[in-house]
């Protein structure tokens, strides 16, 4: 921001402007710039369907990436799901083991008689 003084001179009426410093301002009043569909930043004419060929490539490499992605994370979980149907049929194994177990064989337990 500007440093402003006025300074008065010898006629009453007459002042003088004096800048101090050197910093700008913008004006105050601003305007959007107005561009031509095609003009570097501005929107495309027609919507998105009227890509160039530049943000069609960029666009499918970014579903590329996106869906490669995704991919990993489908992997992954079955990957998990798996462990887990694992770890589940060795506790079923486990189960049928001891359901299978005659209970007056072996451990001294509350049907074994003495």
């Amino acid at each position: 921001m500007a440093l402003i003084k006025f300074i008065k001179m010898n006629h009453p009426i007459s002042t003088k402007l004096v800048v101090l410093g050197m910093r700008h301002r913008a004006p105050l009043s601003t305007f959007a710039r107005a561009m031509a569909a095609g003009d570097t930043g501005s929107p495309k004419a027609g919507g998105s369907a009227s890509a160039d060929a530049f943000s069609q490539r960029e666009k499918s490499n970014e579903d590329f990436h996106i869906r490669s992605r995704e991919r990993e994370k489908l992997l992954e979980l079955k990957k998990r799901i798996s462990e887990q149907h694992d770890h589940l049929r060795r506790l079923e194994e486990h189960l049928d083991e001891l359901s299978n177990m005659d209970p007056g064989a072996g451990g001294g337990g509350k049907g074994s008689k003495q």
